[in-house]
């Protein structure tokens, strides 16, 4: 657990992010916000004390380089702000700026700082490359191929199928209620995925242990349950890994803004390229708003607490599959999760939350379903 900051920086911290929040006081905060706000000193900084967000004022980005002075802490808030300028499920220019300015004046840098630059230069399709590339540098065993960043993420076609690896998948079905390997067979056949080695499936470096951590975390894959999966995911990763570049700020474009980097993954996507190569390079999609941010610190957090790390090239799943999930939880040092801060399915978002007063409202949530897995296998039985 993070050492609480003093008063002085979670009074910088609350009103920095009042700052961004409300684009230096020109815009009026949405319910989003405030609980974005109120939230994150508790949780990141570890500081409980309320803070009464009406008394607020916007703050000099010159006047934090005295009072924040921890270099971690400096990171942190930036993160925080990154995320909090996105929480309009829309691109503004003026938001991101914001942050870019606190970057500077706080000497913090990182993958992540460049794609806020380059996203309020609207360079969308630096930002969708650059974000793949982290993601794909987090992943032991997936190789990095740029001209084709996601074939490796779909290996299982023609003379590439392993039906021995899916049978050693599908027999988890035959583990006990309660078993971590039960959960997640379960876990694919109630979303309909195809376990890795079959066609369709994605590469099992990557799916068996992100699936692993939705299992893990309790985090459900509806359009919030992949955000703080991500979330929880960032937190689990050992430095100097940069988790916002790699996993939070990618899933935020993707599952809150609509902004499809994920193009080539789902089912039709290689065939709507070839038909029209420049569709690969729209990144319209289908804006779910899905972030809240009071969830997302909290899985954030949750996930700084693990003692394992799924991604570290050497946790191995199969060791694994006999044990309880509630044992295994306990050991890898998972935090229960609190019923009221799980990831609602997208029909239960409120879109009335990012709505600011006086403010056209934010994007219609939109009802075709995104996921990070090609939904074709027939439900199981």
């Amino acid at each position: 657990m993070a050492v609480p900051v003093s008063h002085e920086v979670a009074t910088a911290v609350a009103g920095t992010a009042f700052t961004v929040a409300t684009a230096g006081g020109t815009l009026p905060l949405s319910q989003a916000d405030r609980a974005a706000i109120t939230s994150v000193l508790s949780t990141v900084f570890s500081r409980g004390e309320p803070v009464d967000v009406d008394k607020l004022e916007p703050v000099v980005s010159g006047d934090l380089v005295r009072v924040v002075e921890d270099t971690s802490t400096r990171l942190d808030l930036v993160r925080v702000l990154a995320v909090i300028a996105l929480l309009d499920g829309v691109v503004e220019q003026r938001k991101l700026e914001l942050v870019l300015d606190v970057a500077s004046s706080l000497h913090v840098h990182g993958e992540f700082v460049d794609a806020v630059h380059q996203l309020a230069l609207n360079h969308v399709r630096w930002v969708a490359y650059d974000q793949i590339r982290a993601n794909v540098a987090t992943i032991p065993g997936v190789p990095w191929v740029p001209d084709d960043p996601y074939a490796p993420f779909m290996p299982y076609r023609g003379g590439a199928l392993d039906a021995t690896l899916a049978q050693r998948y599908e027999h988890l079905g035959d583990l006990p209620p309660g078993t971590f390997g039960r959960a997640f067979y379960d876990h694919y056949a109630t979303n309909r995925y195809e376990f890795p080695g079959a066609e369709f499936a994605l590469v099992e470096a990557w799916a068996t242990p992100h699936d692993s951590l939705h299992v893990l975390s309790g985090y459900s894959t509806s359009a919030q349950g992949e955000l703080l999966v991500a979330a929880f995911t960032g937190g689990m990763l050992a430095p100097p890994i940069d988790f916002m570049e790699s996993h939070i700020l990618p899933t935020i474009l993707i599952y809150h803004l609509g902004i499809d980097i994920n193009k080539g993954l789902n089912a039709g996507d290689r065939e709507r390229m070839i038909a029209d190569p420049s569709w690969r390079d729209n990144y319209d999609g289908n804006v779910h708003l899905g972030l809240d941010a009071a969830k997302l610190w909290t899985a954030w957090q949750r996930g700084a607490a693990m003692t394992a790390n799924l991604y570290d090239g050497h946790w191995d799943f199969w060791s694994h599959v006999e044990t309880t999930l509630d044992d295994l939880r306990n050991r890898y040092g998972v935090e229960p999760l609190n019923p009221a801060l799980a990831a609602v399915d997208d029909q239960h978002v409120q879109r009335a939350d990012f709505e600011r007063p006086g403010i056209d409202p934010p994007p219609p949530i939109s009802s075709i379903p995104i996921t990070d897995h090609p939904p074709v296998a027939p439900a199981r039985t």
